[in-house]
This record gives structure tokens, C-alpha cells and sequence, in this order.
């Protein structure tokens, strides 16, 4: 069997004479597209097989019924030519909409005689090989029939004709597209149908609680051929049915149509909808600008109005994938915000997708997303210092690292966990992979937090490093530097308002110890000269005063064997400070004074370390609490983990923001320690664009206010209705299916934070578990359809509907997941952390993501209901 991949050079497959024809040969053609290759987004590959989809319909129809051999062998090329170019510009087309490359696929075309399989090859980020396959049948007159049945249908039952430079966003694809991949997966011999056991290998890979006698009674329900086996359109007909988002479709949309199933949701309909359950504010205009944008993208369909003019609307099916559409990453949620492609969401992109906070208050105002040791890619004993492990970090919305740097044997520093057995890495390469990834997630400052343990000489390195990569070009060609200059020297008349996460755009800030004139005049006097120097690289220049207290860092969260010998150099002297690093830092690492010594003392470039169980003795009584969520108000405090967290695991952050903790750090080796913590953390970061800063509330800025001022008094209420394509947990066999249920919990202020709440535990179904109360009786399932009209509420018994009673809503962090039951310990399957900030109200999805927070294709259904406060905090 040959075969030719199409890379990024032309290929020829043979050599023609003068006089001969143009190479026509599958190979030839193949070789003649110019497709590049590296990476790709996972969820492509449930994209491409609708393009191949319409590109067969298009093109093929019944032009292969008739015809000689060589004319039906010319059709089939011209038909493969376009498939192949078509399948190129429209994976360009997106690349360069959503990724901003090219450079991530190929296309393979292999052929022998009658048979022929076309492949679209990527990659994902691990380089992991994925490959969308249109099957082999064969003969080649049977072939062209029975692919374009197969595909046709589908085309018609997803999308209705629509254009496919508008439905190539990948909006509703996801369901349609894996009913296709299932099916090519189970026909293992290209036959075009499947069997019964066939079918219950996707019934168990996909987590559908159906095999034997019921499985075979439903099978034989669309067996129209009565063979025993399923055609293409047979095995269509049958999913959907037993797939059916009964919720969505029998209640839901019969509410709002109040007619049976199947007919149309009309636009005034779908406004009803909208404005009496989701909390929709737009008037009807917008409503049709949102159904003529979902028509647009293949989720919609058109009908005659009463007085005959074309309106559209929405079948039950459309109504269904659009009340469970989400987008599938962060990039694509940003993309369909700029193209107003609707999704439904729970996160409100209002709040997700743009930075919406006011970023002109001082730095001290804002919470920080921040990160531990982060150079380290999993254990703080014997794990790997990596470079790679600072991108990592940047690029989850981390602005805060830390960087532990220790003398280089060669002369030059490196990084790592000093007197343990973790490896080293380069500090320049450190510095360098930093300036790289810095400001592609945010432009908001990055700052470095540094953790001094060299000598002098290698200290100077370090700041030469630093001044030398952390520049930018000006419009006038000029290099300007980049990392922010010692502010305790520069002109002593800016405040705190002076120095706000918009005005630090773009800026490096270094966290460290800083010279001062008890060091010696002549370091001092070097230190000043090397700060004017700085000074004088800014836009723009200002005067130097002298600030006379040297910072001091009073972090050690190295293992308390080894405690006693940190900071030391040359016997048991303290490590001197070099005044090229001195003159790089612009916050200054000082020991916390109390909250008298603060308010007298403090200034707002002053940072204090904390290590975690120092903030539970300060949140252990009324008064320390007050008192240390003050001082937070004045400088900034930074929390790290315990020295005996060895394994990279994590404290729970919440108690650190409640009492206005900027700088709460925590190890972000997520693909090692799969920290809930982590999680939670990266959730409530989600909020505000995702830039990595979220101001505080009010009672935790305001120096006249008690930090436990709040009274948002407002109730949460979550209704757990349905869960979407659950996937098994990685620790079991491909054969079992899951038993799913759903646990809901609320952290915030002491007050806020409850004890989760789970659901019933759904037996054998991960594909559409059901977690409402719905009877299998007909008569009770009518009746319980009517509540629903009357009540909006799918549990009569209450099991599923859980209420929070809110005091501070910026604190507040609802947290969904899904766990399987198991004999043992249950497992995670996947969970949302929300800022209920960005809630939104009414049925919505919420996506999973997975215990490294990688989005997965799954989702709950649910309603959401979050009240108006009763006042404004």
C-alpha cells in the first residue's frame, strides 16, 4: 500500500515525461498540497469530520452511480483534491483566527486499488498523535453510495445547509461529531453497519448504561432491515434516542412551545424564555440578533411567521445542544466574545473574558494569583528544576514566582531547592524563559519574588542578567528597561496611588532585600548610583531620597534540618547584599512589626512573608484577625506553604483572602500534585479576564471599615439536573462505567463557607445521567412535566436543589464536582470552581475540568438562581 504525507515542502510522486499527462494519481495530488505540521487543539478533531461532511455532499451527490472505470477513477481524484484543499484552508482559516499560526497539521492520503482512507493527522501539546479517519469501504461503486448516505445524513439532521466558513468555529459540533467517530471506531471491518456487540462496546466505552436483553430490544426498534446490525442512519436514529436530553427537550421546551415535542420554538418564544429564566436584559431585537448569529453558526432553523415572512427559530434538538454548549478553552471563549457567538455557559464572559475591575487603585488593593517554589515541576525534596515550569505557571495566570537562587559551581547562579536533592537550573535561563512568557496571558506586572542565598560576586550576575533581559524596545527604537526601579529611593512624594496594576503595565517588579546605609557608605553609595542609573532607562526620570532600613526576608521554607544553615556564606556570616542586585528591587522583603509598628512604620512597598500556620494563629481570634487583615491594608503580606509539605501539596487559600492576604502562594505543579487547592485557586482567578489580579472587597481596603464588614445577604441556588459525556477515571478498566453523583460546596467568609451537599448516585450511565427525580411511569412522568410548567422546579423531593446564604459575594467560590462511587474510596471525575461573580442565572452548563485542570468535553446541566443583594457592601 502507498502512501505520501503531506509536509511543509512539495513532494513529487513520479516524473512525467514531455508529453505526458499531468500525474493525476492519489499520490501526486497529495504531494501537491503544501501542509504544514505541529499542534492542534483537541477538541479539532470533533470539528473536522463535519467539514468532510460537506465536502463529500457538496461535491460528490450521485456523480459516482455511472460511468466507465476511468471516468469514475477521474471523479474520485478530483473529488479527493477537493476534500484536500477545502479541509487545508479551512484548518488555516481557523489557526489563524484562533491560534495565530499555521503550523499544526498535515493531511495523509493512502490508496489501493478500490480502497481509499483519508486521514487528517494532529498533534496535541504532548505531542500525542489523534487522527480523524474516514473509513475504507470497498467496492468502489458501493463505496461512493454508502459514504455519501452515511454523511448526508448527518449533515442534514446537524446542520441544514449552512455555509461551512460559518460553522467551522466549532460551536455545536462536539455531540454530532463524536456520534461519528464512535461509529468509524466500532466498524472495525468498514462493513458501514455495526453489530450488537459492536454496539455495547461503545455503550461501555462511552458510559451508557445499556447491554444485554434491554440494550438488544432497542437495538431491534430501528432495525428496519431486521438483519440485526445497524446501517449508519439506523445507528443515528438509535443514539439519539437513548441519548435524549429528556429535561431539555420533554420539559424545558414543551414549556415554552406548549405544543407536543418536535415543533418549533418560535423567537417570541425563545425571548420568553430568555427574559422569565435566564435573567436576560436584552429586548427582543437582541434576541433575533442572537438567533440569526446561532442560525449563522448551524443552531437554528428557519420557519414562516404567521404573516408569511421567514423567521427563525429553534427545534427542540437545537434547543438542547444550545442550552449545553460551552466553549471548549479559554482561547475559543475569548474568540466567540469578539465574534458574539452565544454559548450557555455558567461563567458569565462579561466577567471571563475581559478585565471589567477598576486597575488604577494601589497594588496593595488587589489579590495576586501566585505561585511557590515555582521552578520546581513536582516533589521539594528530589523533584526537577526546570525553566519550563516559569512558562507553566505564567501561562495559568500566575503574576507572582519565586525564584530561589544559590551560588553556580561554573560562577554562575542557579536555581533550585537549596540543600535538598532537587536539580539545578541556570537562573539566566530562568530570566530568560520569564521575559518570554511574562505578558502573553496578561500585561498586568509579573512580580519576581527572590529568595537570596549567593555570594556577592553572583549576586551581581544576577542583576546584570535581569537589566540586561528585562527590556523592551520604545516607538523611538530605544532600549527602555522593563523592571520597575527601587521605589523606597525614588521621589519620596508618590504614593500608593501611584503604583496600580495599570500604571505597572507591562513592568517586572523584584521582591527582595534592599541596601541601606548601615550596609557601609560605599555600598550604599553604589547602591544609589546604580538605582539613578536605572531611573534614568524609564520613561520617566524621577529624584532620589534615601530610605535607611534594610529590608529583611523572613521566609525559610526549606526542611528544618537544614534550616539552621540558610542565608549563610563563608562560616556564619550573613550573605551581603551586592548593590547591582540591591538596585533591581522594587519591594522590599521587611519583618512583619505587628499592626502598631505597621500602621507607624509600614510602607506600601513593604512585603512581609507568612508562612501558612503563622495566618491560622492570626485567623484564630476576633482581634489578631482584625488587626493582620489591617496591616494587609497598609503593606502587602505573602503566605507560603509549610518546609513539610514535601510532596508539592497545598493549604486551602480562602482563610488567607479573608482577611486580605495579597500574595497567597501555592505550589503550581499540578500535573504532580493535582491540588484541589491549586484548583480553587485557579478557579477564583478565572474572574476578571483572567489577569491574574482581582481587587479586593471593600471592608478589606477600606482602613475605617472592620474586615468582616459585609452584608451582600444573597442566596445562591443551585439545582442539579443532568451531567453530559462524564468520562471514566484514569485508574479504571476501559470496560466499567461509572456510577456518577454530584457534590456542591460554598467557601468564603467564615460564615459563607458550608459543608458540601451531593446528589443521588446515578448507576452505570456517565453519558446522560439523570439526577432529578423522574419516574419511568408514564402517567408520573406527565404529571411531574406539568409541576415543571407550574413550579420551574425539576425536584419535587428537594434532593438536588441546594441553597447558600451569601454575606460576601467577592469572597464566594461555589465548587461543583463529580465523583464515581466505588467500593473503596470514590473517584474524580471533574469539577467547576466558580467566582459567584461570574455566575450567571438560569439552566446553564457548567464544564469540567480535570484534576489537572484541563478542560474536558463533559459538563453539567443546571439551574442557578443568585438573588440581588439586599444592599450594596
Amino acid at each position: 500500500m502507498g502512501q505520501v504525507c503531506c509536509g511543509g515542502k512539495t513532494k513529487h510522486a513520479g516524473a512525467a515525461t514531455e508529453d505526458a499527462r499531468p500525474d493525476r494519481t492519489l499520490e501526486a495530488l497529495c504531494a501537491q498540497e503544501k501542509v504544514m505540521v505541529s499542534k492542534v487543539k483537541k477538541h479539532l478533531r470533533n470539528v473536522v469530520p463535519g467539514l468532510l461532511m460537506y465536502v463529500l455532499v457538496e461535491k460528490v451527490g450521485d456523480s459516482l452511480d455511472a460511468g466507465t472505470e476511468a471516468e469514475i477513477e477521474e471523479k474520485r481524484i478530483e473529488i479527493l483534491q477537493t476534500v484536500i484543499n477545502t479541509l487545508r484552508h479551512a484548518l488555516i482559516s481557523y489557526s489563524k483566527a484562533y491560534r495565530g499560526d499555521t503550523n499544526w497539521f498535515k493531511i495523509s492520503l493512502t490508496s489501493k486499488e478500490a480502497m481509499m482512507l483519508l486521514n487528517a493527522y494532529v498533534t496535541d501539546k504532548h505531542n500525542n498523535l489523534l487522527s480523524i479517519k474516514v473509513f475504507p469501504t470497498k467496492p468502489q461503486q458501493e463505496f461512493s453510495k454508502r459514504f455519501v448516505a452515511h454523511f448526508k445524513l448527518v449533515w442534514e439532521k446537524t446542520t441544514e445547509g449552512v455555509d461551512i466558513k460559518q460553522t467551522f468555529t466549532g460551536v455545536y459540533w462536539k455531540e454530532t461529531a463524536s456520534l461519528c467517530d464512535f461509529f468509524m471506531q466500532a466498524d472495525t471491518d468498514a462493513g458501514g453497519d455495526l453489530d450488537v456487540d459492536e454496539i455495547e462496546k461503545i455503550m461501555h466505552k462511552q458510559n451508557i448504561g445499556l447491554e444485554g436483553a434491554r440494550l438488544r430490544r432497542l437495538i431491534m426498534k430501528e432495525d428496519q432491515s431486521a438483519d440485526g446490525r445497524l446501517d449508519f442512519k439506523e445507528y443515528i436514529s438509535f443514539f439519539l434516542k437513548i441519548t435524549e436530553k429528556r429535561y431539555i427537550q420533554q420539559v424545558l421546551f414543551r414549556k415554552y412551545v406548549k405544543s407536543e415535542p418536535g415543533q418549533i420554538m418560535k423567537s417570541g418564544q425563545f425571548h420568553e424564555f430568555l427574559t422569565t429564566s435566564q435573567g436576560y436584559n436584552g429586548d427582543f431585537k437582541d434576541t433575533c440578533k442572537m438567533l440569526a448569529k446561532m442560525k449563522e453558526c448551524g443552531m437554528a432553523v428557519r420557519y414562516k411567521g404567521g404573516d408569511g415572512s421567514e423567521q427563525i427559530g429553534l427545534s427542540s434538538r437545537h434547543f438542547a445542544q444550545f442550552l449545553t454548549s460551552f466553549p471548549a478553552n479559554h482561547e475559543e471563549e475569548k474568540a466567540w466574545a469578539t465574534k458574539e457567538i452565544p454559548h450557555n455557559s455558567c461563567y458569565d464572559p462579561s466577567y471571563t473574558t475581559k478585565v471589567y475591575q477598576d486597575m488604577n487603585q494601589p497594588l496593595t488593593d488587589y489579590f495576586i494569583a501566585s505561585s511557590h517554589n515555582t521552578y520546581l515541576d513536582n516533589g521539594q525534596l528530589t523533584g526537577k528544576s526546570s525553566a519550563v515550569a516559569y512558562q507553566n505557571a505564567l501561562m495559568l495566570g500566575c503574576r507572582c514566582l519565586e525564584i530561589d537562587c544559590w551560588d553556580g559551581d561554573d560562577g554562575e547562579p542557579i536555581v533550585y531547592h537549596g540543600h535538598t536533592l532537587t536539580t539545578k537550573v541556570k537562573f539566566e535561563e530562568v530570566i530568560k524563559t520569564i521575559d518570554k512568557y511574562a505578558f502573553k496571558r496578561s500585561q498586568y506586572p509579573v512580580i519576581l519574588s527572590l529568595e537570596v542565598h549567593t555570594s556577592p560576586d553572583q549576586q551581581t550576575k544576577m542583576g546584570q542578567i535581569m537589566k540586561q533581559v528585562f527590556r523592551r524596545k520604545g516607538p523611538d527604537g530605544t532600549l527602555h528597561s522593563i523592571l520597575q526601579p527601587p521605589i523606597a529611593y525614588t521621589d519620596h512624594k508618590r504614593t500608593a496611588a501611584d503604583f496600580t496594576p495599570d500604571g505597572l503595565k507591562g513592568k517586572i517588579l523584584v521582591k527582595g532585600k534592599i541596601l541601606c546605609q548601615e550596609d557601609g557608605p560605599d555600598l550604599f553609595d553604589e547602591h544609589i548610583k546604580l538605582v539613578k542609573e536605572m531611573t534614568m532607562q524609564q520613561p520617566e526620570n524621577k529624584q532620589l531620597h534615601v530610605d535607611e532600613t534594610r529590608g529583611a526576608d523572613d521566609e525559610d521554607d526549606t526542611p528544618a534540618e537544614v534550616s539552621n544553615e540558610i542565608e549563610k556564606c563563608e562560616g556564619t556570616k550573613k550573605v551581603r547584599l551586592s548593590p547591582e542586585l540591591s538596585s533591581c528591587v522594587w519591594m522590599k522583603s521587611v519583618h512583619y512589626r505587628g499592626y502598631e509598628g505597621t500602621k507607624s512604620k509600614g510602607n506600601h512597598w513593604d512585603v512581609s512573608s507568612f508562612t501558612e500556620t503563622s495566618v491560622e494563629k492570626h485567623y484564630s481570634s476576633e482581634k489578631s484577625r482584625e488587626e493582620y487583615s489591617q496591616s494587609n491594608k497598609i503593606l502587602f503580606a505573602r503566605i507560603y506553604p509549610s518546609g513539610t509539605r514535601v510532596n508539592s501539596d497545598n493549604y486551602h487559600p480562602q482563610i488567607s483572602w479573608n482577611m486580605g492576604c495579597q500574595i497567597v502562594a501555592l505550589n503550581y505543579q499540578i500535573e504532580h500534585n493535582k491540588s484541589a487547592e491549586l484548583r480553587y485557586n485557579l478557579g477564583k482567578f478565572l474572574d476578571n479576564g483572567k489577569c491574574g489580579y482581582l481587587i479586593k472587597p471593600p471592608p478589606l481596603i477600606d482602613p475605617s471599615r472592620k474586615h468582616n464588614d459585609f452584608h451582600d445577604a444573597t442566596v445562591v441556588t443551585v439545582e442539579v439536573l443532568q451531567g453530559f459525556r462524564l468520562p471514566k477515571p484514569k485508574s479504571e478498566s476501559e470496560g466499567e462505567k461509572i456510577d456518577p453523583y454530584v457534590r456542591v460546596t460554598m467557601n468564603g467568609i467564615e460564615g459563607d463557607t458550608k459543608k458540601g451537599h451531593a446528589t443521588r448516585v446515578v448507576d452505570d450511565n456517565g453519558w446522560n445521567p439523570e439526577f432529578f427525580s423522574i419516574s419511568e411511569n408514564k402517567r408520573k412522568e406527565k404529571a411531574l412535566c406539568e409541576t415543571h410548567i407550574k413550579k420551574d422546579s425539576p425536584n419535587t423531593s428537594g434532593s438536588t436543589v441546594f441553597k447558600f446564604n451569601v454575606q460576601s459575594v467577592d469572597l464566594a467560590v461555589l465548587t461543583i464536582q463529580v465523583w464515581d462511587q466505588d467500593v473503596a474510596d470514590d473517584d474524580f471525575i471533574g469539577e467547576a470552581v466558580i467566582p459567584v461573580k461570574c455566575l450567571r442565572k438560569g439552566y446553564r452548563s457548567v464544564p469540567l475540568k480535570s484534576e489537572v485542570f484541563v478542560q474536558l468535553d463533559s459538563m453539567v446541566f443546571c439551574r442557578f438562581d443568585v438573588e440581588a443583594p439586599s444592599k450594596s457592601a
